[in-house]
This record gives C-alpha cells, structure tokens and sequence, in this order.
C-alpha cells in the first residue's frame, strides 16, 4: 500500500532508539550524526538484563558484564552508571 500522507520538509532533531552495550546500532547513529540528529538512547542499560546471545543456556546479566564492571571500578561508578553514560 503507497502511503498518501503528507510529508514534511523539516529534519528530526532527535532519533530514540534503541541503544545499549549490547545493540550499539552503528549505522543508525552514523546517519543520525551525518544528518545532525541527535541519537538518544532508548533503554540504554538493555532491552532485557539477560542477553541468550552466544552464551545460549548460560546467559549474561548485563548488570554482572566484566568488561563493564571493569570500566565501572575504574571510575567508581555503578555498571548501571557506566551503560546510562
């Protein structure tokens, strides 16, 4: 079905998605950037807290990532911290 809404010349200034340590969305955020929209991360500590991913029945809490919890210790921060930043 061809859609006959109208359309709009203006540009979005921002575009939530999505975005987290885990679904980064590369390509999305370069033709925000390319675009001068702004990428504002929408459930930015994860869509779910236990990501199957390759770990099938051993699944990973994003809250217990190492990485995360590394780069958390080194600022004296929280991981939930470190993944809202």
């Amino acid at each position: 079905m061809i859609s006959t809404a109208p359309t709009s010349e203006k540009v979005a200034a921002v575009n939530h998605v999505e975005l987290h340590p885990y679904f980064q969305q590369p390509d999305v955020q370069s033709a925000d950037a390319e675009h001068g929209i702004l990428t504002q991360a929408w459930s930015p500590i994860g869509g779910i807290t236990f990501y199957p991913g390759p770990w099938r029945e051993d699944r990973k809490n994003v809250m217990q990532d190492p990485t995360i919890a590394a780069i958390a210790a080194t600022h004296s921060k929280s991981p939930a911290q470190v993944m809202l930043r």
